[in-house]
């Protein structure tokens, strides 16, 4: 059988019109290279689907996939046998049907701030125009400091990040003045699995804060999350010093250590908080320690 190196975490991944799941080394998206079982990869980046946790029946994953990755992978990872999934929000008609339910509201939520347009794209889809801009926005920060900006480039932000799969936009004519990005995550809080929509570079640029363009595309993002993605709860890593924007519009603080991988191996964030908010209604944030199964966000 052909050598596969191996990067923990593994991503799954299919072709668009498959029903067989294979599983692939964390990041090594595109063409290029073989799936954990030796078999070459199928198709390019554009006909395959991507995503963080199993497919649901008839879909499977390839046997010997899920052989070599228990066998290679998951003994430092392995989530307790007790691990279960959070309850999901029942579809009932009923319940989407409800004029003042969450996901009326969510539906019809279009943010509105003077002066700006926002807007929600995939990443892939996004203008090189569009592209260039939005590296000026940092992690997470919305109010930095000199002294406090981390740029992802410079080696004093040490971790190695998730990027973003879509990012909500605010625009002034042309110039991206607003930015936030979601990536779909299944992370394990206690013993209890949890669909969440990662939300990450969050910014507003220095000239043009103050003016509701941060708590709009988050509005924005948080909503996409919840009809979307399906997933009853955003969460932001940011810094300590960065919890009070959050707090102040609605976002609450997880008070539990913080587990994510990095090249090395599992670590646990340093003077990084988690905070998340409720996108599909009153869903109910589990307790224990906080387990982001794969990297930062």
């Amino acid at each position: 059988m052909p050598t596969t190196t191996i990067q923990s975490p593994v991503t799954f991944r299919r072709d668009r019109f498959g029903e067989s799941w294979h599983l692939i080394p964390a990041g090594d998206l595109g063409p290029r290279g073989r799936t954990l079982c030796g078999q070459p990869r199928q198709g390019s980046r554009l006909s395959e689907t991507y995503a963080e946790t199993q497919p649901d029946p008839p879909e499977r994953i390839c046997e010997q996939c899920s052989e070599r990755e228990v066998s290679v992978l998951r003994p430092p990872l392995a989530r307790p046998e007790t691990a279960r999934w959070l309850t999901a929000v029942s579809p009932t008609t009923a319940a989407t049907d409800d004029p003042a339910g969450w996901y009326q509201r969510a539906l019809t939520m279009q943010p509105v701030v003077a002066g700006a347009r926002i807007s929600q794209l995939a990443v892939a889809n996004l203008s090189a125009d569009e592209r260039q801009q939005i590296l000026a926005f940092t992690r997470h920060t919305l109010d930095r400091s000199g002294g406090r900006i981390r740029p992802l480039a410079l080696p004093a932000d040490s971790y190695r990040w998730t990027a973003s799969t879509w990012s909500v936009l605010a625009k002034t004519d042309t110039h991206v003045v607003a930015h936030a990005g979601i990536a779909y995550r299944v992370i394990q809080v206690g013993e209890l699995r949890v669909p969440v929509a990662a939300i990450g570079g969050v910014m507003t640029l220095p000239d043009w804060r103050h003016r509701g363009y941060a708590r709009a595309v988050l509005a924005n993002a948080t909503a996409f999350a919840g009809l979307q993605l399906w997933a009853p709860f955003a969460v932001v890593i940011c810094p300590a010093e960065d919890t009070a924007f959050y707090e102040h519009i609605g976002w609450r603080v997880a008070e539990a250590p913080i587990r994510c991988e990095q090249p090395e191996g599992p670590v646990q964030l340093a003077r990084e908080i988690a905070l998340y908010l409720a996108c599909q209604g009153e869903a109910a944030w589990p307790s224990g320690p906080i387990d982001l199964r794969g990297t930062p966000w």
